[in-house]
């Protein structure tokens, strides 16, 4: 027989691996972006530009979500509390007088004295409905610490993305729905810390998102000359969801104040209650009209990404920076709403 000389050999295997890298494609073009494809699904960084559509969507949740941590948990449900512990006596220097001797109209003071008279007994504990509130949302953030560690892995490295921020919103807004059904105060513990607890876990969604969405702008690597157009990119979008959630807030603390002067109190705020949960799932209009999974997770190297998962925001040191901006932006708008609405309803 005759051989086969190795020149011919070697074109031969380069043709082969060619053709089995892609069997299926022929096209240069269909090639290269399948190539982007498999590198993508390696860990690659590569991410596609986003849509105007996806970008408008992530505004959406936000119009949807914001309103949780800075009206229903601050405000709704302290007030719905207040209507299900006795009434408030009247105060030694009357109705329409504060404690620092202003004038005050009687609904402002029955309203504070709702609010923080220590009505709710556990143990030989007293609770006011804010301390009530207060005590049920660190229990919510208590015990989303550890789920958090968890599924912060899982959204970094598998597809599960979409399950997880759909599942944790489908939570949070179903048990928006019971707030009413018993006029018990014991039982809004479990209600606000489910909800804190969900509302944690798809923020880290949503910002998830914005960190991929950013990547599709701006490309995986960026030189240190370029990093300030990617912060004030970053910086714009977070504005305008922002600037969506408040929008967002603002018409459930409206609702809230028209709801509020009805005379059963309980009933009309158990029905924000409801709408707030509504709203809150209708944000899964964008969870589930995009997806961004990335890389897959090796099993092989699973305990050494456990270990250095939680603390790897410390190796960007504007990306830690930038916690305490979070901080700072939430606390202001928390108290903007929670100040502005109980002075409103006052």
């Amino acid at each position: 027989m005759a051989e086969i000389s190795p020149q011919i050999q070697e074109r031969s295997k380069e043709g082969f691996v060619a053709e089995t890298a892609t069997p299926d494609v022929r096209n240069v073009g269909m090639k290269i972006k399948r190539a982007q494809e498999m590198h993508k699904a390696y860990g690659g960084g590569i991410e596609d530009k986003p849509s105007k559509g996806e970008v408008m969507t992530w505004y959406l949740y936000g119009l949807c979500s914001y309103f949780v941590h800075t009206v229903l948990i601050p405000i709704v449900f302290p007030l719905i509390i207040s209507q299900t512990v006795p009434y408030p006596p009247e105060p030694p220097q009357g109705w329409l007088t504060s404690y620092k001797g202003l004038k005050c109209k009687q609904s402002e003071m029955q309203l504070y004295e709702g609010l923080v008279n220590r009505a709710i007994k556990v143990g030989g504990m007293s609770f006011s409905p804010l301390e009530w509130t207060s005590v049920s949302w660190i229990t919510g953030l208590i015990l989303s610490a550890p789920i958090l560690g968890i599924v912060s892995i899982l959204l970094d490295h598998s597809h599960y993305q979409q399950l997880i921020a759909g599942a944790a919103t489908g939570i949070g807004a179903l048990f928006c729905l019971p707030a009413g059904f018993f006029r018990k105060s014991w039982i809004f513990p479990p209600y606000i810390a489910a909800i804190v607890a969900a509302n944690t876990i798809v923020g880290a969604a949503h910002a998830r998102h914005l960190g991929l969405m950013i990547r599709g702008f701006t490309g995986p690597t960026v030189p240190k000359r370029e990093f300030p157009n990617r912060r004030s990119f970053g910086s714009w979008l977070s504005l305008y969801s922002t600037a969506a959630g408040c929008l967002g807030a603002a018409i459930i603390a409206s609702f809230t104040y028209h709801m509020f002067s009805n005379s059963d109190h309980f009933t009309a705020l158990w029905v924000v209650s409801i709408f707030s949960g509504l709203k809150w799932g209708l944000g899964m209009i964008h969870i589930f009209s995009t997806n961004r999974a990335i890389s897959n997770f090796n099993d092989s190297e699973s305990n050494s990404v456990l270990k250095t998962h939680v603390l790897s925001i410390f190796r960007y040191p504007h990306a830690a920076g930038s916690l305490f901006g979070v901080f700072l932006s939430s606390f202001t708008s928390m108290c903007v709403f929670g100040g502005g609405l109980l002075y409103a309803i006052g």
